[in-house]
């Protein structure tokens, strides 16, 4: 029967009518998984000479094994936030004559065959297959591919039930995510160092096969426990907790109202955001994305002005960029309930402006800290806010008038680009090079600094004047309405 299901699964991916109707983006996917594939290949298989040429006399076998768990420990943290788990499969096989145990054999399959698990796969198997003399003398050979195996399988498992704790709104996977980055953070900036931690820890587990089976023993635990956890949540209503009920259900704020209807749509958008893996993983990378900079610290990238605006940009807008992209999508399920109803357009486009305005103020705000490690940072990141509230949000606006894609709001994040077409990556590009463009003459001339407050200027204005703005954004959409009804209605 799991592989009946596994069948399923390959012909749905082939009939699917988006396999065709975004076919420029599906070719552009698999043009970046094949090359990042090789890219690993490459580094796999040249590992040896690339590590000896760099830091000769280093110990290849002992840096890589110590580098393949540090990376293990890093994709945790990133599975947590962007994977998509195939949970939501579980619906489509629920009312047929199918045993719980086959279904969520097929489940725990399915995520074993992602690409955080096929890409680390890539550079591992052709590192132990070019060096597979030197690690035979060593002994550790096949004690390196079982701790491998181990440690993936419980990467993999353990990111899966911690995403089933983001479910139910619990503390768990916030408090793993925070040491996570914690501990990243303080490696990354030196001060600790992780790898000859993860060197000895890797050369501890390799010495014995006893040793080497501990994560195994671990990933098959996880399995397990994930396993029983499945069986015991597999209807919806079995997921939904009481707290998160509560915490959900009564998330309103009254202050609001003030802003008429768009006010009560915006109180509505809100929980939609919260409820939805996918619409609430972009709230807290854009609150992870405030710690973006700090990698760079120390680094002469900093000392270049363009990569400041870059990181301005983004930290005080990144939420309006993955909520704004998608910004009618997000209703896409519902949209002809909103069109039924005594609901302007114009009053669902003020609601999600003042989502992304006020999204930009609380994240500028608190990048306002970085005043403290360069004050530069504070005169860069007001003029991008100001840019982000007068132009780019805009931008955003009228491609939402011409898209017209459905999203399906109970998929996860990872890898998954439905409702996004060839549109939604161009239009990163006038997002970076307009604040550049404008600064450029002013930096020619030898005024850097007045061809910033020049971005923010043009930004203040776009934003004093975002009423006819919004008009006009809300005509090009009634143009366009029933042709993107239409295409909301469509499951592909």
């Amino acid at each position: 029967m799991v592989s009946t299901l596994i069948r399923h699964k390959w012909k749905a991916f082939w009939r699917s009518p988006a396999l065709t109707q975004q076919l420029a983006t599906t070719l552009l996917m698999g043009f970046f998984f094949l090359y990042f594939a090789a890219i690993m290949i490459g580094a796999g298989a040249g590992a040896k000479f690339i590590i000896e040429k760099a830091l000769p006399g280093t110990d290849v076998i002992s840096l890589v094994g110590g580098l393949t768990l540090y990376a293990l420990v890093f994709m945790l943290l990133m599975r947590i936030v962007l994977q998509k788990f195939p949970v939501s499969e579980i619906k489509q096989y629920q009312s047929h004559n199918i045993r719980k145990g086959n279904i969520v054999r097929f489940i725990n399959m399915s995520s074993l065959m992602s690409s955080w698990n096929l890409m680390l796969g890539f550079m591992i198997i052709p590192f132990l297959i070019v060096n597979h003399t030197e690690l035979m003398e060593r002994g550790i050979l096949f004690n390196f591919f079982i701790v491998f195996i181990g440690w993936t399988l419980f990467n993999n498992y353990l990111a899966f039930i911690l995403d089933r704790y983001f479910k139910k709104d619990n503390l768990i996977p916030y408090i793993i995510m925070g040491c996570l980055v914690i501990l990243l953070f303080l490696d990354f900036n030196g001060y600790i160092a992780l790898i000859p931690v993860f060197q000895s820890i890797f050369a501890w587990l390799t010495q014995n096969i006893v040793y080497a089976l501990i994560p195994l023993v671990a990933g098959i635990g996880a399995l397990f426990f994930n396993t029983q956890a499945l069986k015991q949540n597999f209807y919806l209503e079995d997921l939904i907790t009481d707290a998160g009920t509560d915490i959900v259900g009564n998330l309103n704020l009254p202050f609001l109202e003030k802003f008429g209807k768009a006010g009560t749509l915006m109180n509505l958008e809100l929980k939609l955001i919260w409820r939805n893996k996918r619409s609430r993983m972009g709230a807290i990378m854009s609150v992870l994305m405030l710690a973006y900079p700090l990698i760079f610290m120390g680094s002469p990238s900093l000392e270049n002005s363009g990569f400041k605006l870059f990181l301005g940009l983004f930290i005080t807008g990144f939420f309006a960029l993955n909520y704004g992209q998608l910004m009618l999508s997000w209703n896409s399920e519902h949209f002809d309930l909103l069109a039924t109803r005594n609901v302007k357009i114009k009053d669902i486009f003020l609601a999600k402006y003042y989502i992304m305005l006020f999204s930009c103020i609380i994240l500028y705000l608190f990048s306002l800290v970085y005043y403290f490690l360069d004050p530069d940072f504070v005169r860069i990141n007001t003029v991008m806010f100001l840019f982000n509230i007068g132009v780019s949000i805009f931008l955003y606006m009228l491609l939402a008038a011409f898209n017209s894609k459905r999203i399906d709001l109970s998929k996860g994040a990872m890898m998954n680009y439905e409702g996004i077409g060839l549109a939604h990556f161009l239009i990163i590009i006038p997002l970076i090079a307009l604040p550049i463009l404008i600064r450029l003459p002013f930096a020619l001339s030898g005024h850097p600094v007045m061809g910033e407050w020049m971005i923010g200027l043009i930004g203040l204005i776009g934003a004093v004047f975002h009423t006819p703005i919004i008009n006009y954004c809300t005509e090009l959409f009634q143009k366009r309405r029933y042709k993107i009804l239409a295409a909301f209605r469509k499951k592909t």
